[in-house]
């Protein structure tokens, strides 16, 4: 499963959920894709400059030549995800559904 956010493109596992703690039963869950679409990768990285993502934080620790510097990095890495009439970033939902 791969997540983006914050301008940030990562492969992780789907974590453990545990439905049944919480006292649900005959739980299911299912994968659902919903990946994010903009016009290009620049206009995602427009929307996570602009809001309150965690990548703010992290780019708030650098200079501001590393930054800028790490910003074009980012956008050279999504671009990967362009197409020819838009930027279709990768995103997996998981819903899960049970009986209380």
């Amino acid at each position: 499963m791969y997540i983006i956010g914050s301008g940030q493109v990562r492969r992780t596992t789907p974590i453990s959920l545990r439905s049944t703690d919480a006292g649900f039963k005959d739980t299911v869950t299912t994968r659902v894709a919903a990946p994010f679409r903009l016009p290009s990768a620049h206009h995602y990285l427009e929307f996570a400059r602009s809001s309150a993502a965690p990548i703010l934080q992290i780019m708030a620790k650098l200079d501001d030549a590393t930054r800028e510097s790490a910003w074009a990095e980012i956008e050279t890495k999504l671009s990967v995800f362009n197409g020819a009439d838009e930027w279709a970033g990768p995103n997996e939902l998981l819903l899960t559904t049970g009986v209380k």
